[in-house]
């Protein structure tokens, strides 16, 4: 049971419960192309893997993308000690709507997590709860719980895991840099788009406060559990 739990918080941690309000990006740097299906920036620290399959993408604009999502993927993921690196990305099934230009993309990234578990907010929350305690007897006791959890975080500790994420690319002229980046949420047969930064900020950026606070009502419900 107690092992459950763990693994149920730990899965709330590594996808940023965890995975906010701005509209598209607009883009307008000029980037080196290399090959068709391969690019790379002169701006960026190592190479983009990019395999573009949409007759009006134009190769310019998937660079520009590739190098937003990059930017996003980072800022969301990075701050709570996570590595992204080796980013490869796909842009397939292109539509238009209204005038408008729809494509279905996929990044894959390398995502190794580098934080220490007693550096795990959720832990820092429970150890704020148990330096609170009266007895020893609690502390011991709280310190078991706090044990499983830092055997379960130390399970993914320095580990790389391969992870795609998916996203919509919107533009209206072809021939420009300008595009506005989506995040395509699925509820069943309901289907609806919201922008990709806001959600992200939203739904995966870690809360401090919040994690802090999700660490003390675990330790504190664990300890009247048992």
């Amino acid at each position: 049971m107690m092992k459950e739990r763990a693994e149920k918080i730990l899965v709330m941690i590594l996808l940023g419960v965890v995975l906010t309000s701005c509209g598209g990006n607009s883009v307008t740097k000029e980037h080196k192309i290399t090959e068709v299906g391969k690019e790379e920036t002169d701006e960026l620290s190592e190479s983009l893997e990019i395999e573009n399959k949409c007759e009006h993408l134009l190769k310019e604009k998937a660079n520009a993308i590739s190098e937003k999502i990059k930017e996003i993927s980072a800022d969301t993921w990075e701050q709570s000690g996570n590595v992204l690196e080796n980013y490869r990305f796909q842009f397939t099934n292109e539509t238009i709507k209204e005038g408008k230009y729809y494509i279905e993309g996929t990044v894959i990234y390398d995502w190794t997590n580098e934080r220490a578990p007693e550096e795990n907010t959720v832990i820092i929350g429970m150890r704020e709860v148990q330096r609170g305690l009266k007895t020893e007897e609690e502390k011991a006791k709280a310190e078991e719980i706090i044990d499983d959890f830092l055997v379960e975080f130390d399970a993914n500790y320095h580990v790389t895991e391969e992870i795609p994420a998916f996203f919509i690319v919107m533009f209206e002229n072809p021939k420009d840099l300008n595009f506005e980046l989506y995040y395509l949420e699925k509820i069943g047969e309901e289907e609806k788009l919201y922008p990709l930064e806001q959600y992200y900020e939203e739904n995966y950026k870690e809360n401090y406060e919040q994690k802090i606070q999700l660490g003390k009502d675990t330790l504190e419900e664990r300890m009247n559990y048992e």
